[in-house]
C-alpha cells in the first residue's frame, strides 16, 4: 500500500480575523450607544447582531488556527476538521440571529417606532463600510467554507446596516416607520437563502459526504484509465478539512509491480484534476483477488 500527499501554501488568515475582530468590536460599541441615544431599536438590534459576527469570527479564527496544530499520537489526522466544525457553528449562529432579526421586525410592525434618522442613517454607513472591509478580507477564500462562514456573517451584516439606511431615508422621507422593519424581513430572507447551502454543506462534511466540487465517477473513471489497471473498488473519498481532501482505493492491476512512479503520477493527477491531496492506493495482483473481496465494503446496489 502506497501513500502520498501534498502541501500547498495556504493563505495566512491570522491577521485578517485579529483586524476584522477589532473593526466589528469598535462597530458594536458604537451602535449600540448611538442606538440609545437616538432611541432606535433597529440600530441596537444590529449591534447585537454584529455582537454574533464577533463570534462568529473568533469561531472561524480559532478552527482556522486549531486545524494547523500538529497531528499527536491519539488525533492522528491532526485537528483540520475544526474547520468544518467551525463552519456548521456559523451557520447555526447566523440562521438564529436571522430568526431574532426577524422576530424582532415583526413586532416592530404592528408597533413602529419613532426614529432619529439622521443619526441611524450616520452609523449605518459606518457599519456598511467596516463589514464590507471585513467581508473584502476573506472574499478570497470563499472555497473554504469556515472562510466563507466568516464572509456570510460580514455580508449578510452589511446588508442587514444598508436595510436600516435605506429604511432611515425612506422613513426620513415619508414618516412610515413600518418601512424598516418590512426591510429587515426582506433582508432576514437572503441571509436564510445564502447560509443555508453553507449549514448543508458543512453537515455533508461532518458525515464524510465527498465534497461537492469532486464528482467520484469522474475520479473512479480517471483511476481504471490509469495504465494496466483493470479494476477499482474499495473507493473512498472524504474531507479532511474544509480545504483539504483524502481519497482511498484499491487498484487492481495487470501486473503487481512495485511501482513508485506510478503512484507518484497518479497521486499528482489527482490533486491537480480533481483537487484531492492525500491519496492512498493499494495495489493489488489481478490474479489473487479474494483476500480483498473477503475484507473490503463494497458499495450496495439501490434497489
Amino acid at each position: 500500500m502506497q501513500h502520498e500527499h501534498s502541501t500547498s501554501e495556504a493563505i495566512n488568515y491570522n491577521k485578517r480575523f485579529f483586524f476584522g475582530i477589532l473593526l466589528n468590536i469598535a462597530l458594536v460599541v458604537a451602535q449600540i450607544f448611538y442606538g440609545i441615544q437616538s432611541d432606535s431599536v433597529a440600530l441596537i438590534s444590529d449591534g447585537f447582531h454584529n455582537a454574533s459576527d464577533v463570534l462568529a469570527l473568533m469561531i472561524a479564527w480559532g478552527g482556522f488556527y486549531i486545524s494547523n496544530l500538529k497531528p499527536s499520537e491519539r488525533f492522528t489526522y491532526g485537528f483540520k476538521n475544526t474547520t468544518i466544525l467551525a463552519a456548521f457553528i456559523n451557520a447555526v449562529l447566523l440562521l438564529i440571529a436571522v430568526g431574532g432579526i426577524s422576530w424582532e421586525a415583526i413586532l416592530r410592525i404592528s408597533e413602529p417606532t419613532q426614529i432619529n434618522t439622521k443619526m441611524v442613517v450616520i452609523v449605518a454607513s459606518a457599519g456598511v463600510i467596516v463589514n464590507m472591509l471585513t467581508a473584502i478580507m476573506f472574499i478570497a477564500g470563499r472555497e473554504d467554507i469556515n472562510i466563507r462562514g466568516a464572509f456570510l456573517h460580514m455580508a449578510a451584516d452589511a446588508g442587514v446596516s444598508l436595510g436600516v439606511i435605506i429604511g432611515g431615508i425612506a422613513i426620513a422621507l415619508t414618516g412610515w416607520s413600518v418601512i424598516d422593519p418590512l426591510l429587515s424581513l426582506g433582508i432576514s430572507i437572503l441571509i436564510v437563502l445564502s447560509t443555508w447551502r453553507l449549514f448543508k454543506e458543512s453537515i455533508s462534511l461532518i458525515l464524510h459526504a465527498v465534497p461537492e466540487h469532486i464528482n467520484t465517477e469522474e475520479v473512479r473513471n480517471f483511476l481504471l484509465n490509469q495504465p494496466n489497471v483493470v479494476s477499482v473498488h474499495d473507493l473512498h473519498i472524504w474531507a479532511l478539512s474544509t480545504s483539504e481532501t483524502a481519497l482511498s482505493a484499491h487498484l487492481v492491476r495487470a501486473h503487481i509491480t512495485l511501482d513508485q512512479d506510478f503512484i507518484q503520477t497518479v497521486s499528482h493527477q489527482l490533486e491537480t484534476q480533481f483537487r484531492i491531496q492525500h491519496v492512498t492506493i493499494q495495489i493489488e495482483n489481478i490474479k489473487m483477488p479474494t483476500e480483498c473481496e473477503l475484507s473490503c465494503d463494497k458499495p450496495k446496489k439501490n434497489k
